[in-house]
């Protein structure tokens, strides 16, 4: 791995030390040219010296991007609960031809809070995307095979 300086403390540190810039094509290196450490402390030591500054472009841009937020809010859970991203999301939905994958219901016309992501709880794996009837039920029945065809076998008779 190769080193560098860091700008503001002058100590020589590993590539791993620095943050990388999103736009790549911003920098030659790629990186900041101040450690992680350095970086930190002066945006920390900035937010607390403009506070009124940063409380006010926060609630502007707050009020501007409602859009971007449910996008960057949805982007955070799916990455935090599931590890997934919207792509990866997008390509099991494709895969199961946007159809709930226990009942076929088309969930190309259901509001985003109706599509739930099934998986197993105690390994994390993703079973596919569900409706939200099917998740609830699931849910009630505690992912429980024995359960939900003791439930099938009690309405069988009845349809």
């Amino acid at each position: 791995m190769s080193s560098k300086t860091c700008k503001t403390c002058n100590i020589e540190k590993d590539e791993s030390e620095y943050y990388k810039y999103k736009n790549t094509y911003c920098r030659r290196d790629h990186s900041y040219k101040e450690c992680k450490k350095c970086y930190n402390l002066r945006v920390k030591k900035y937010c607390e010296n403009n506070k009124e500054k940063k409380r006010k472009s926060s609630k502007i841009w707050w009020e501007n991007n409602k859009t971007s937020r449910n996008i960057i809010r949805k982007e955070q859970r799916l990455k935090r609960n599931y590890d997934l991203s919207l792509i990866d999301r997008e390509n099991i939905l494709k895969e199961q031809d946007y159809k709930c994958k226990s009942c076929n219901t088309d969930l190309k016309n259901l509001i985003s809070y109706h599509i739930h992501i099934d998986h197993d709880h105690t390994t994390n794996v993703i079973r596919g995307i569900l409706c939200r009837g099917c998740n609830i039920a699931l849910g009630l029945l505690n992912d429980d095979p024995d359960k939900i065809l003791k439930l099938y076998n009690y309405l069988k008779p009845f349809k």
